[in-house]
């Protein structure tokens, strides 16, 4: 018995220490899902565009902020886009029915942050918006000739909350500078102006950028202009004219235009070429100019509000003045207009350029001159030693034809033949006298039977001691034997040897010797036989020196 309840307090023991882990365990592993599960509350980001959905200016802005949003916060993020339309409806009404709706909107899902783009947008949120998300910090977007003015606003207490962002430079006289140098007989500038209200602020500031200019060319402003009068006027510039344009949104008769349409519309009508102050602008008919790059500030604008989400104090962060533009040019309506890129400016960025011929086919051009220079030189080298060629030839064929000359003069016959008796060389001589052809006859075959064997060792003499000489009969064409003294000597071309026989016909000096010896025998004959006494006298002396008795 005792034993049985020693074991149910072990077994009690065992259950309570299990149970004591399991709720330390749920105590703190608990808490640290707790936490994690706050950790995963994404930080939402509204951005508020004082435009409407269709305009392009900031599609590359708002392109790179969100790149920059979603790599950059380590937590989720949400991104919320609010198009406020304030160019279309600038009246206060339309300001107090967009805070009704953004309040209705986003009461359940507060942000964390609010981007407004222009600074239309940031006066909204500092003016009928200043009761909207509250406490929220701002990263605003806006251009540094409002930079006192939201200052301005910020001193006066009218935020309160805290603010940042990047003020950006448009610099049209920058643009205007690039127009008159790379059109340096310009005369006349005529500054397209639309007829908002925004615009009519804008115009203000585009006099007084342009005063210093004007003692240079006439400017000259087409403020709120229908469209199709507009158009007529662009299409009729006098010469040495230049346009220019900052922002077209409404004509003289209330017809809203994107900007990217309106110049599209001017570009193609206009006789002169025009000018502009932003990137997104390229590629709608514009030349150029002294341009802000949305990209570039979409890249400041999400550096900043990472900062800010990642618990930095927005009013902590000092503002940003935007520095980036620089001078941007189509090169496309460089060579519409028959403007060389030689007039550009340093560092001025050319867009769309086309590669000329050899910059686009380099390799290729390089390579075929390569080829050709290769080539010109095998040429220029096979032409002269075409001509070494020739002069050795035509050397070769004087000391042939020296050499036929002088073979063609040797009385007699001559013979070159190999180590094997074959006639490599003759004269004419040989060719006419002897039976068989030298070109076709075997060794020895035009020598007499009887003297081959001689013929055989003198040849084998003259090879091996250089030099041999004797008496032979030759064979002739009419059927004769005729007989020859020939002299011999080895010598060496190419580096073998050759044998050179030269003969010489013994036919008339053997009859001469002969009929000497017939004229001794029958002299020697009549002397011997003569009746009378034989006596010689000399002439000089008148005596008589000598005489024969008669036998």
């Amino acid at each position: 018995m005792s034993g049985a309840r020693i074991t149910r307090q072990k077994n009690s023991a065992a259950r309570f220490a299990a149970i004591y882990v399991v709720l330390v365990y749920m105590v703190f592993f608990g808490h640290a899902l707790a936490e994690s599960g706050v950790n995963h509350t994404p930080k939402r980001v509204l951005i508020l565009y004082s435009f409407d959905d269709e305009e392009g200016i900031y599609a590359g802005f708002d392109r790179v902020l969100r790149s920059e949003l979603r790599s950059r916060v380590p937590d989720r993020e949400e991104l919320y886009t609010e198009y406020l339309d304030l160019v279309r409806f600038p009246t206060p009404g339309h300001a107090k029915d967009l805070v009704k709706l953004l309040k209705l909107k986003y009461s359940e899902h507060q942000p964390d942050l609010v981007v407004p783009v222009s600074y239309a947008a940031v006066k909204f949120l500092l003016g009928e918006g200043k009761d909207l998300f509250p406490g929220t910090p701002i990263v605003a977007l806006f251009n540094v000739r409002r930079l006192d003015d939201l200052k301005h606003a910020m001193v006066n207490g009218n935020v309160g909350r805290g603010i940042t962002g990047v003020a950006s430079t448009d610099e049209p006289a920058r643009t205007l500078e690039l127009a008159l140098h790379l059109q340096p007989d310009t005369e006349r500038v005529w500054v397209v102006v639309d007829a908002s209200p925004a615009e009519q602020y804008w115009l203000e500031e585009l006099r007084q950028d342009f005063s210093p200019y004007q003692h240079r060319v006439a400017i000259t402003y087409l403020t709120a202009l229908p469209m199709d009068d507009l158009l007529k006027k662009v299409a009729d510039l006098p010469p040495h004219t230049v346009l220019l344009s900052t922002f077209f949104f409404e004509d003289g008769k209330g017809q809203f235009f994107a900007p990217e349409e309106a110049l599209d519309l001017i570009t193609h009508s206009a006789n002169a070429p025009l000018y502009g102050i932003y990137s997104t602008y390229i590629g709608h008919g514009v030349m150029g100019g002294h341009m802000t790059n949305p990209e570039k500030l979409g890249m400041l604008i999400g550096g900043l509000a990472v900062q800010v989400l990642q618990g930095v104090n927005a009013s902590s962060i000092p503002f940003v003045v935007d520095n980036s533009a620089q001078d941007t040019v189509d090169g496309r309506q460089l060579r519409r207009w028959n403007i060389s890129e030689k007039q550009l400016p340093a560092g001025t960025a050319e867009l769309f350029r086309e590669p000329s011929g050899w910059e686009r086919y380099r390799r290729y051009i390089l390579a075929v001159a390569a080829i050709c220079i290769f080539e010109s030189m095998l040429i220029v080298n096979l032409i002269i030693s075409r001509q070494k060629r020739r002069r050795v030839e035509k050397t070769l064929l004087q000391e042939k034809a020296f050499s036929d000359a002088v073979i063609g003069a040797i009385p007699g016959l001559f013979f070159l033949q190999d180590e094997t008796g074959k006639n490599m060389r003759w004269n004419k001589n040989a060719e006419m006298l002897v039976r068989y052809a030298p070109s076709e006859a075997t060794p020895l075959r035009n020598v007499a039977e009887e003297y081959q064997h001689v013929a055989a060792q003198a040849q084998q003499e003259i090879f091996t001691t250089g030099f041999g000489e004797g008496e032979l009969e030759m064979l002739a064409k009419n059927g004769q034997r005729i007989p020859y003294y020939y002299s011999g000597v080895r010598v060496e071309l190419n580096g073998k040897p050759y044998l050179a026989i030269v003969g010489v016909d013994m036919t008339r000096p053997r009859l001469a010797e002969q009929a000497l010896r017939v004229s001794e025998v029958e002299l020697r004959s009549l002397v011997e036989h003569a009746p009378y006494g034989i006596g010689r006298t000399s002439v000089t002396e008148d005596r008589l020196s000598a005489r024969m008795e008669s036998l």
